[in-house]
């Protein structure tokens, strides 16, 4: 096994490896239970945002044994991301959740159970990066340290307080489990298995392949023949695993609205970097002073960046280029630190918007790389530790302490919808999405003239943003406004989408309800030629010639 030495080549001594297995169980209760502890007030949260779209109404859900519908499905996150999810694992595991709950009397949906699971996979994950580290070599403080990070970082809240990061999760459990079972040499056909469990729960996963050539490359001799069995193994899983995904996705579309991700699409676009640069440092800057965590990075939180000469810019290449430089001398004498940069690098690159543009930006998207960074952090802090003595470990336990509060403050961000919302635009106030969607669950609770205000607020930010002008029309409808408002924001949403059917049937409608038959007739005509099989057309031309429609 690999040694960790000093700039001099000495051998740095480690009295406090846990060679025994009892102080290893000890370091790995300690581990677990501080990942539980920290997240246990997320028990008390209900569903919100995307986990209400996949849980509730969703058929899937109602049978976890129905094998062709989870595993030959597609995972569906509302109409922006249809075609492009596959992540079965997650999918059977919420169903498996749902029946659970029913077979204990509970409605499907309750959400304890939910969150319950998110907390114990999230405990398993951090205990799992321990097993890793030790499997390394890696000394017991930095890796303890790194796991206890880990486990109370308040920048994973999302993907565990929310319970479709689960997703998130199960790609880092069983991507952690992939590398030690190929470090450790088992048969290649579990490795194999344990990685694809990992893209089965999100398709990131596959990055932990990387992340394992990045650890045998860095710590072990090469042994070309395993290598070649191994890889070859890995290789041949995956490719059948692109083949079903691709039959489960085919035909479905893939599309990403742009209020979810401005950013450019073409590959390698410079606008795409210079803003990924951007996103990136603010997220660089959380890991060490964690607030101002936001569950929205929409249009316009994060404006596109054009300007090669941006501060941001220059300040992410300036970084990038002093990473490249310490992890290269480390490389050496100090193998943690061009691992944990390289490996954060690799568990970020699909997620990350940089190779190639995905549909959102997230912080839940952390969840992988924040292995590499924790193991950073606390590698640093080891190494001045062997200089400045127990001060280091006095500070440690007060950064972990703080750390742990916040992620508990963060985690009552997810209480009810209501608080994720009001949380959403404090944190995101440049976000027309989040105003959009305080906006609807105004209007949910029954709030009209709160849900106008938030719509308006919405199309200050992002004027052709369809979906707050056709919801925008509904509220003034119910509030009795003045019929040219309700008009001209029916208008607005065909305006920022042509194929708005609701908004057409509506706007018809009412056009039809004021006697104006002459505009509502070229409205029925196009919503008869982008929906010929609309089950309202018969009676709206009904009511071209003096009868009603009932409003979507």
């Amino acid at each position: 096994m690999p040694v960790t030495t000093d700039g001099q080549g000495q051998a740095l001594e480690a009295p406090e490896l846990p060679t025994h297995p009892r102080k290893r169980r000890m370091a790995s209760l300690l581990i677990f239970l501080a990942s539980c502890l920290v997240y246990l007030n997320t028990l008390h949260n209900g569903l919100v945002y995307d986990d209400i779209q996949i849980i509730r109404g969703n058929p899937v859900m109602e049978d976890p044994w129905d094998v062709t519908g989870i595993f030959g499905g597609i995972y569906r996150l509302g109409s922006t991301s249809v075609g492009i999810n596959y992540r079965p694992l997650t999918v059977w595991s919420l169903a498996l959740n749902y029946r659970f709950n029913q077979v204990m009397g509970r409605p499907g949906d309750d959400p304890a159970l939910y969150h319950l699971v998110n907390l114990l996979l999230h405990a398993v994950t951090a205990c799992l990066f321990y097993r890793l580290l030790l499997l390394l070599n890696i000394p017991s403080w930095p890796s303890c340290a790194a796991s206890l990070l880990f486990a109370v970082h308040p920048l994973l809240t999302e993907a565990v307080a929310g319970v479709v990061g689960r997703a998130e999760i199960f790609a880092a459990l069983f991507g952690l489990w992939f590398v030690i079972f190929h470090l450790q040499k088992r048969h290649p056909l579990a490795c194999a298995l344990a990685l694809l469990f990992s893209v089965w729960g999100k398709e990131s996963g596959l990055t932990f392949l990387g992340l394992a050539f990045a650890a045998d490359v860095l710590f072990f001799p090469w042994d070309r023949k395993r290598s070649l069995r191994s890889y070859g193994a890995y290789a041949a899983l995956l490719a059948v695993w692109l083949w079903v995904r691709s039959l489960a996705l085919e035909g479905h579309p893939v599309f990403w609205a742009f209020v979810d991700n401005p950013m450019p699409g073409d590959f390698l676009s410079p606008e795409r970097l210079f803003t990924c640069a951007r996103i990136h440092l603010h997220y660089l800057r959380m890991y060490l002073v964690p607030v101002g965590l936001s569950s929205d990075y929409s249009y316009n939180q994060v404006p596109v960046i054009w300007d090669p000469a941006n501060p941001y810019v220059l300040g992410a290449a300036a970084l990038l280029s002093a990473a490249g430089v310490t992890a290269w001398k480390a490389r050496k004498f100090h193998r943690v630190i061009p691992f944990a940069v390289l490996g954060y690098m690799i568990l970020f690159s699909v997620t990350s918007n940089i190779l190639f543009r995905i549909g959102s930006t997230a912080e839940r998207f952390l969840y992988s790389p924040s292995l590499m960074m924790c193991l950073l952090l606390a590698y640093g802090a080891w190494l001045l530790r062997r200089r400045w003595g127990r001060a280091v470990d006095v500070a440690g336990v007060a950064v972990l302490a703080a750390f742990g509060f916040l992620t508990g403050a963060r985690n009552e961000t997810w209480r009810t919808e209501m608080s994720f919302y009001q949380e959403q635009v404090r944190s995101a106030p440049g976000s027309a999405k989040a105003y959009y969607n305080r906006g609807t669950q105004y209007a949910k609770e029954g709030h009209d003239r709160e849900a106008v205000a938030d719509y308006e607020k919405a199309l200050e930010i992002f004027p052709l943003y369809s979906e707050p002008y056709y919801n925008l029309g509904n509220a003034l409808s119910r509030l009795n406004a003045d019929p040219e408002k309700i008009i001209e924001a029916y208008r607005g949403a065909i305006h920022g989408d042509p194929g708005h059917i609701n908004a057409r049937n509506n706007l018809a409608l009412l056009l039809i309800k004021l006697g104006r038959r002459a505009e509502a007739a070229p409205l029925v005509d196009e919503l008869e030629r982008i929906d010929p099989g609309n089950p309202n057309l018969p009676s709206l031309r009904m009511g071209l010639r003096g009868q009603g429609q009932k409003k979507q």
